[in-house]
């Protein structure tokens, strides 16, 4: 009987690799952006999503918590952001305290240009 060994520390590589999620992070970030610019796209253009594509945006990230000097980096202008805040703001938990001063109104966005 013929048997093939694989040996134990590519196999273990490979499995650590794939456990990590190693190579598979872009297409999975895509597909999450994606999904979401679809989601919104009443505030997505396909310009802004390839924006956010490169600065590796995830609809996770509070906008507001990065400069707007970084967004320009990326070509993400001031109305495209406020749109960005808009999906972000409405996608958010509905626990979430923060949306919940947005919405009653006693707060406005911290990034003003």
């Amino acid at each position: 009987m013929n048997t093939t060994s694989i040996p134990i520390a590519a196999h273990s590589t490979k499995v650590n690799q794939s456990s990590l999620g190693i190579g598979t992070s872009e297409p999975l970030m895509d597909d999450i952006l994606g999904q979401y610019a679809q989601a919104n796209s009443d505030l997505f253009s396909p310009s802004l999503e390839s924006k956010l594509r490169v600065a590796r945006y995830l609809p996770t990230d509070n906008p507001s918590e990065m400069p707007i000097s970084e967004w320009q980096v990326y070509s993400v202008q001031t109305f495209e952001l406020r749109r960005l805040q808009e999906a972000y703001d409405r996608n958010k938990l509905p626990g979430d305290k923060e949306k919940a001063v947005h919405s009653a109104g006693q707060a406005g966005y911290s990034w003003h240009p």
